[in-house]
């Protein structure tokens, strides 16, 4: 029997266009495995798609993009954790990264008239 996927969040966004210009550059590397409907929520479960010599496959590795119905809610990309890719890996095929550390910055107004 397969094991069941155990995800982690790798990505929050907090608006549909932010989410979208992000997966946007690797939706072509996934394909749609199941869509569930809950009364606040829709969770979309995608599987890796990758070709080899000239052939499609879809291996094991999965993520889950999860989408509130109502607004305001962020939008979640989780990765499997314990259901690794059955093939060679090549770029960025879904990277977990650390949050760039905040910066602040001071507005100074000139007022060159005197």
């Amino acid at each position: 029997m397969r094991e069941r996927a155990r995800y982690v969040t790798v990505r929050t966004f907090d608006n549909v266009e932010a989410f979208d210009r992000w997966w946007d550059n690797r939706k072509h590397r996934w394909k749609i495995n199941k869509r569930q409907r809950s009364p606040d929520k829709v969770d979309e479960y995608w599987r890796c798609s990758y070709a080899e010599e000239g052939r499609y496959f879809v291996c094991g590795c999965c993520i889950r993009i999860r989408k509130p119905t109502g607004a305001g809610g962020p939008i979640e990309a989780a990765r499997s954790i314990n259901v690794p890719h059955r093939h060679a890996v090549t770029g960025d095929m879904f990277l977990s990264m650390d949050p760039f550390p905040m910066e602040t910055a001071i507005v100074v107004r000139v007022n060159i008239d005197g």
